[in-house]
């Protein structure tokens, strides 16, 4: 076992919504295999190019998500990206000693250890080829990047939901008061309210069409997820059945808390990056992606020290469109904002 699992995920939707690890969707893919791969063979170099390797952290947490639905489908295991996000903190908390002389408080699940890794690796190698993990992984990513993307590839409203789970976060890590930070039971929650997956009995028909585009192939891949559940349950004594299940619930856990700490270290170092290293004076003419409105809307946020919850209306507008068009210096303006005087916790 990877950790302690206190309760395992019960809600049949965010399976696939949480999707950051081995949702299994072997029924739909089976059927739909041949025409998926016409439509689009290397679906993971829109996100992921594996001659470039792995990005450094990214504080753009559907970005985040995007590179690990990528990483998904090349590597068909979620181990590399575990593995490379391991080192992405540990760089960037020795780079933050070494720059301001204190230790950082570590945004890195704790239990994530050098024996989680071996124990990871033990783990996946028994049960993978037993179950055909590899395959459903890799078909995994490919629906990562388009519930993500959208059929015109112009995004889906769980952009929207990681755009807000970031604006929490950025106000927690920027406030002047010790306040918890949102991890990834709030985008959790968030994603429940916002898809509205809380609702029983489920009414499509009452669904936004956003909704819809992202509720639909949920419903495929539960099934798909049952049947998995169902044939470890006929195969294997209960004890051994509840173990194997325990573990599968416990990847996607982990890779979804991974993913929440990318955006948080990466922030971090955007911070590190701005205080110490010399730059041109930045002007929000350099954005030349925004219209006249969105370069003043702009000049006022960075006319702010740091975000508070007050800015939570004009910023939720402004991350929904003009933000993914900054250029990577206009982003690091806006991250900036969110560690400056922040010290580690006692």
């Amino acid at each position: 076992m990877f950790h302690h699992i206190s309760k395992w995920l019960t809600d049949k939707y965010l399976r696939l919504f949480l999707f950051t690890g081995l949702t299994v969707i072997q029924s739909m893919f089976c059927v739909h295999a041949s025409a998926a791969d016409a439509i689009e063979k290397r679906e993971h170099l829109a996100a992921f190019d594996p001659a470039k390797g792995f990005r450094p952290a990214q504080s753009d947490l559907t970005e985040v998500f995007l590179q690990i639905a990528g990483s998904l489908e090349f590597y068909s295991s979620p181990e590399p990206y575990l593995r490379h996000m391991k080192a992405e903190h540990v760089r960037i908390e020795a780079k933050y000693q070494q720059q301001l002389g204190d230790k950082p408080r570590s945004f890195c699940p704790a239990y994530m250890d050098d024996a989680y890794f071996d124990q990871f690796a033990a783990n996946w190698k028994h049960i993978a080829p037993q179950l055909g993990l590899e395959s459903l992984t890799k078909s995994t990513g490919q629906l990562m990047c388009r519930a993500i993307n959208g059929p015109d590839g112009k995004g889906t409203i769980l952009a929207d939901v990681f755009h807000r789970q970031q604006h929490e976060v950025d106000a927690a890590m920027s406030s002047k008061k010790t306040v918890p930070v949102p991890d990834f039971d709030s985008l959790k929650v968030r994603m429940v309210k916002c898809l509205r997956l809380d609702a029983t009995p489920m009414q499509v028909e009452n669904l936004t069409l956003e909704q819809q585009a992202v509720i639909g192939p949920a419903n495929d891949a539960h099934a798909a997820f049952l049947k998995l559940f169902s044939a470890v349950d006929a195969g294997l004594t209960p004890a051994d059945a509840e173990k194997v299940k325990a573990v599968i619930n416990a990847i996607v856990i982990d890779v979804g808390r991974m993913a929440e700490s990318e955006m948080e270290v990466a922030s971090l170092e955007a911070s590190l990056d701005y205080l110490h290293a010399p730059q041109t004076p930045y002007s929000v003419e350099m954005e030349t992606a925004l219209n006249t409105d969105e370069r003043k809307t702009l000049a006022g946020f960075l006319k702010k020290p740091r975000f508070t919850r007050d800015d939570f209306p004009a910023l939720d507008k402004f991350y929904k469109g003009p933000y993914d068009r900054l250029t990577e210096r206009g982003k690091d303006e806006m991250s900036k904002r969110i560690h400056t005087g922040m010290r580690p916790a006692s």
